[in-house]
């Protein structure tokens, strides 16, 4: 039975979110968890995640989805190099706080505390920055970093046209930048950067190398880093999902699929390029 070495996977286990932020690339909050199933067929034929991302919506919000990953890894005896999350610092009950704990006893564990421009308007507005300050400092009390410190990709000034922010206009903005500071933030028409899709190679071995990205949406779909949820839903990798198959299942279908899409020849030298780049 071959099994995944993946370099990056990246779990939307909610759409679910305690905020409504007006620049969410991912568009209004959905009341949806990824199934037990489509988790199962996540991990099931996985033997190595290089660094696992738990996403959301607001991943902390539904613990017994993260717990059910941690008896997972655990029952199929998975090897993670690193476990990252980005979080709002809404939710940290005691039930989140030791599964926390069990997580760092998997692997080391990244995690990163949104803080953008429009997040802190937001918490403004909910009357929920104090409570937001003193998560926070529960965070670096247990991990031994300030999730605040992390790189956060909002903090590069640019907000894609995508999600909620399609009704963004620059007055909207304008107004933001000049309450906060001192980033300033401008609306781009261009998506968002985006992390290599799945290319693999050592299919005739044991273990077949998962490089670039898989990235499961909430509702079973192999999909890309940075969508809305309707894309997300129509599956932009072929219409691929793992609701009733395995990740290795739809790994296979999707190069069986990418080699139709090019033909023979183009394929074989498809290959022929991934595997002297990753073997190098």
């Amino acid at each position: 039975m071959k099994k995944l070495n993946v370099n990056y996977m990246y779990l939307e286990i909610t759409r679910r979110c305690t905020l409504e932020c007006a620049h969410c690339m991912r568009g209004n909050r959905q009341n949806i968890d990824m199934s037990e199933e489509i988790l199962d067929n996540a991990l099931k034929d996985v033997s190595h995640i290089h660094e696992l991302d738990l996403g959301g919506g607001e991943p902390l919000l539904v613990p017994q989805v993260i717990e059910s990953i941690i008896n997972k890894i655990r029952t199929y005896g998975i090897k993670v190099d690193k476990i990252s999350f980005t979080t709002n610092g809404t939710v940290l009950t005691p039930r989140v706080v030791e599964l926390l704990r069990k997580l760092q006893e998997i692997a080391p564990l990244n995690v990163r505390l949104s803080h953008d421009k429009f997040h802190l308007l937001e918490l403004y507005i909910k009357k929920l920055t104090e409570r937001v300050d003193k998560n926070n400092e529960l965070f670096t009390e247990m991990l031994g970093y300030n999730p605040k410190d992390k790189d956060f990709v909002m903090d590069d000034g640019i907000i894609s046209r995508i999600g909620k922010a399609k009704s963004l206009t620059q007055e909207d903005l304008d107004a933001i930048n000049k309450w906060i500071k001192p980033t300033y933030y401008h609306l781009s028409y261009g998506s968002p950067n985006t992390l290599d899709v799945v290319k693999m190679y050592d299919w005739d071995k044991d273990v077949v190398q998962v490089c670039g990205s898989v990235v499961i949406s909430a509702t079973g779909y192999l999909t890309q880093m940075d969508r809305e949820y309707e894309l997300e839903d129509k599956g932009p990798i072929f219409g691929l999902h793992i609701k009733d198959k395995s990740l290795l299942d739809a790994l296979i279908q999707y190069e069986n699929e990418y080699r139709s899409s090019l033909g023979e020849e183009k394929y074989q030298d498809y290959r022929e390029e991934i595997d002297s780049k990753f073997k190098k």
